[in-house]
């Protein structure tokens, strides 16, 4: 009789101790899925946080391109056109000092009124001790990895405003290809295929939605069509841009082609276009992730995780089953 009520007080001093266990476990479990909770809130309002000072560091970088005289008078000068009443010649400064103010601030005038109707974006590139630019060029949500090599032998690398160099190599951030809304890199190449070039145009992590063909236009209207076929909002216009969607039609990267000593051998170039780059191409949905939108596509509504509020919390019981096992939790 004595053995029996020994060995029921030991069972009873065991499940004591095991039951103080498995409170603590219990305890434990719960604060790591609060935290939890409290982690993936933290990181939603980080996310936000990044978004906020990407979109910040775009608008004064375009700032700051605008307003870079000095670079823009060495890319393309800035001239006086008479325009009706608004822009005038200006004349030699006479010796009144009032009327040489007043031409001082009409010729300010002109020319802010010149540089925005030219809008034309600057882009300084680094370059290394052999001269050659260092990669990537970054310019906005254009990034630019090869340059590639100018064919100088076969017309079809070419024509008479463009240089399809065998080997470039760029990125763009752009609307997915599946879902307009979200952000989605792109990865554009020109290939060497024979007497003429190839293109792609690749959504990232996805090779199965590769576009290629024979022009850059071509895959660009490609895109266009199909994100309009996955698109719920507005359609865009299919305006194919392709060069100005790869990047060859950036100044900073026309300027680097120009430099080349090979160009003179090109048979059919003769120049880039006189309005290769403006603001308005780069406001241009069809090209510009921001545009698309802000234009084109309804605004996304970002969800976060919200914080549950302690008398909200689920009741202890629900931490264990009736078998005395622990459930497990997916946050959303």
């Amino acid at each position: 009789m004595a053995m029996a009520n020994n060995h029921f007080f030991t069972l009873q001093q065991q499940n004591l101790k095991y039951k103080k266990k498995y409170l603590r476990l219990k305890k434990t479990i719960k604060g790591l899925v609060f935290t939890n909770a409290a982690l993936c809130d933290q990181v939603v309002q980080i996310q936000e946080s990044i978004l906020c000072v990407k979109e910040e560091r775009r608008f004064l970088f375009k700032r700051l391109m605008e307003h870079d005289s000095d670079l823009l008078n060495e890319l393309k000068p800035i001239k006086t056109e008479e325009t009706g009443n608004v822009t005038k010649k200006i004349k030699k400064r006479s010796n009144s000092e009032a009327s040489s103010k007043s031409r001082v601030s009409s010729t300010a005038k002109a020319a802010k009124k010149m540089e925005s109707t030219q809008q034309q974006f600057v882009q300084t590139i680094s370059i290394n001790q052999n001269g050659r630019p260092i990669y990537p060029i970054t310019i906005g949500n254009l990034s630019i990895h090869d340059l590639g090599a100018i064919i100088v032998d076969r017309p079809g690398y070419h024509t008479e405003n463009w240089i399809y160099p065998i080997g470039f190599v760029s990125t763009r951030i752009y609307g997915h290809i599946k879902e307009p809304h979200r952000k989605c890199l792109y990865t554009c190449k020109i290939i060497d295929c024979g007497d003429y070039p190839r293109f792609e145009i690749i959504p990232e992590m996805m090779p199965e939605y590769a576009i290629a063909g024979p022009s850059a236009d071509l895959c660009h209207a490609a895109l266009l069509q199909t994100m309009n076929h996955n698109s719920d909002g507005r359609e865009l216009a299919v305006i194919p841009q392709g060069e100005y969607f790869f990047g060859l039609a950036h100044p900073a990267i026309a300027t680097l082609l120009q430099s080349s000593t090979v160009i003179k051998e090109l048979v059919n170039f003769k120049e880039f276009p006189q309005d290769i780059f403006t603001i308005e191409r780069e406001n241009d949905p069809t090209i510009s992730y921001d545009a698309l939108q802000k234009y084109s596509l309804p605004v996304s509504t970002y969800h976060t995780v919200p914080m549950v509020p302690k008398e909200e919390l689920p009741p202890e019981e629900l931490l264990e089953q009736s078998d005395g096992t622990s459930c497990s939790f997916t946050l959303p």
